[in-house]
């Protein structure tokens, strides 16, 4: 994309700057798409009769926005910056606990934290289209627990285990799939290429958050609000583990691509004296 191109003069270009007069066609369509999506499920949530400001909840939302900063990159898409979030667990504690609209209230609460606070600002379109993402994402995979789990109230017997493997796989699915698409889509790189070298390798994270919240939640059922003090350091771990994990993945990529250089310097040098 030109540096050079000219902003959108449109009321829409402007209320949502940066470059998003630059974008394709297909970018934007699928972009408000999203807001639509988004903004509807935000909707009725809010206001769906079974949201209940328990003390549980307001918990949750404290720690959630707590960690809600705390992201991991997982490197670059062409020129596009890619973030995992750390506060899995906290969402799946409320679809596990509380309910569908909670644990949407909680992903964006920790998900605008981020968003606040981060050093980094965030394009206001991209900012958006997070906030629609994780709503809809999270609603989904709140939504199918709820389903297959509404009648066992006890979340360690098996067929709440199986919701909550099914939950975890359709917010995985969801969440990575539609996040690739906008990246391919902005790089116009092919979409399973995108999803397979920056998402694949982030599904062990998304499962063993599904367990950490497994575990809170059964405590909370045992021993109440206090045992959700414990979602704080699993998150914290969660966070430095794979943070370390990348850095080494990272300093891994930059010694190949040395060496792959190197070794192209070196095999042009053969072709030029052999010339």
């Amino acid at each position: 994309m030109s540096a050079e191109a000219k902003p959108s003069r449109t009321l829409l270009g402007r209320l949502l700057g940066g470059d998003w007069g630059q974008l394709s066609p297909l970018l934007r369509l699928y972009i408000l798409a999203s807001y639509a999506v988004g903004g509807v499920t935000l909707v009725l949530c809010v206001s769906s009769p079974s949201l209940a400001f328990t003390h549980e909840l307001a918990v949750l939302l404290i720690i959630s926005a707590l960690v809600g900063p705390r992201t991991i990159s997982m490197g670059y898409s062409l020129d596009t910056k890619i973030e995992l979030v750390v506060s899995h667990p906290l969402v799946f504690t409320a679809v596990l606990a509380l309910g569908v609209p909670e644990a949407v209230l909680v992903s964006e609460v920790a998900l605008l934290a981020g968003l606040f606070t981060t050093q980094r600002r965030m394009r206001f379109y991209r900012s958006l289209f997070n906030i629609a993402t994780f709503a809809y994402t999270t609603w989904l995979a709140a939504t199918c627990y709820e389903m297959l789990a509404r009648r066992h109230s006890d979340i360690t017997s098996s067929a709440s285990i199986v919701a909550l493997l099914a939950s975890l796989l359709v917010y995985y699915t969801v969440n990575t799939i539609s996040i690739a698409l906008a990246v391919a889509l902005y790089n116009r790189a092919p979409l399973l290429r995108v999803w397979r070298e920056n998402f694949l390798w982030s599904a062990p994270s998304h499962f063993a958050g599904g367990s950490i919240a497994l575990a809170i939640a059964y405590f909370i059922q045992k021993l109440g609000i206090v045992s959700l003090v414990l979602a704080l350091p699993f998150c914290v771990l969660i966070y430095y583990s794979y943070k370390l994990y990348m850095d080494r993945l990272f300093d891994e990529r930059k010694h190949s691509e040395e060496i792959k250089r190197i070794n192209l310097d070196l095999e042009r040098k053969v072709h030029e004296r052999s010339l």
